[in-house]
């Protein structure tokens, strides 16, 4: 099965059609190498060295660098736009005029088929390897499915260096008249459980339970076999840009893995770096949704032309 990046953003039409059907887009170039290099330089010296405490993707807590055999940040920084200390704005604002680039802000606006709202944003400088999920069951629009992930490289990512991957088509796995009835129901399944899951651990204060994570990982891998969907691990490069629908099962390949599914371990050492931004955006006409349940005002700030949802301070 090959995959294609999808048309041209210039034809917004076929590129919402694209992207409805597939669940991914890929813009090729689409941020300046000039933004690129100054995220990267503002990472190398303003954050890297930095001993002080970062907002986790991985946690949802503040903590310290976790760094690899070979000097590489493992835990990427979660919402980097609402960074305040004095000492790390050279970075936040690099991160800043990536996201408030006018290609990006384009080329959702023609996605979304409105203004685009941003409302979290990560940095990873390595992975170890992300297992396939969904971002919807976290975060998404108040309209299931409108929310876009936006991944950014802001250096050419080696094969080897984690890829970022998507599962082209798993964003309509649980509509119905799409797949069979059986990959239907068992999609349907899949979210009730992972719901119920990160629910449970989010927002009831449950302990941890192997057994039903466990259980939502075999969900998915019988999802997956079922459906026969695919992952597509394509090559990213400075500037190029993945978008993928919030209903899209994506993750990363392990450092060292090329061709094998997210989370399975590779024969690397982690060497290679994979520089890279994310950020979600909503529609500005929709509200924010957290774990399916949770429905969060919108603190809007207009920042160079970008609408962005601000929650802890405004942006300066």
């Amino acid at each position: 099965m090959t995959f294609s990046d999808g048309p041209l953003l210039e034809d917004a039409k076929a590129a919402r059609h694209f992207f409805r059907e597939k669940g991914y887009l890929i813009a090729r170039n689409l941020i300046p190498a000039t933004a690129c290099k100054g995220v990267l330089s503002a990472f190398q010296t303003n954050i890297k060295p930095s001993d002080a405490l970062f907002m986790r993707q991985t946690t949802t807590r503040a903590e310290k660098h976790n760094l690899s055999a070979h000097g590489l940040m493992t835990n990427p920084m979660l919402d980097v736009h609402e960074i305040t200390e004095p000492e790390h704005q050279l970075f936040r604002d690099a991160a800043l005029d990536v996201f408030t680039s006018s290609g990006l802000n384009k080329a959702l606006s023609a996605l979304l088929d409105d203004e685009p709202v941003m409302v979290q944003s990560m940095y990873f400088e390595s992975s170890r390897g992300t297992d396939a999920h969904v971002d919807s069951h976290f975060i998404d629009a108040t309209e299931p499915g409108r929310l876009i992930g936006a991944w950014i490289a802001v250096q050419d990512i080696d094969e080897l260096g984690g890829r970022f991957c998507v599962y082209p088509e798993s964003n309509r796995l649980a509509e119905d008249g799409v797949f069979d009835a059986e990959v239907t129901q068992v999609a349907q399944e899949y979210e009730r459980q992972s719901l119920s899951v990160i629910r449970g651990y989010q927002l009831e204060k449950k302990s941890f339970s192997l057994k039903e994570v466990t259980k939502t990982r075999r969900l998915l891998m019988q999802l997956i076999k079922q459906s026969g969907v695919r992952v597509f691990a394509p090559p990213m490069n400075e500037g190029d840009v993945l978008f993928f629908s919030s209903q899209t099962l994506h993750g990363s390949l392990k450092p060292g893995a090329p061709t094998l599914e997210p989370g399975e371990l590779g024969q690397g050492q982690g060497q290679y770096s994979r520089n890279s931004l994310t950020c979600h955006w909503v529609p500005k006409q929709q509200g924010l949704m957290r774990y399916r349940k949770v429905v969060e005002p919108m603190n809007l700030n207009y920042h160079n032309q970008t609408w962005i949802h601000q929650p802890q301070t405004s942006l300066t």
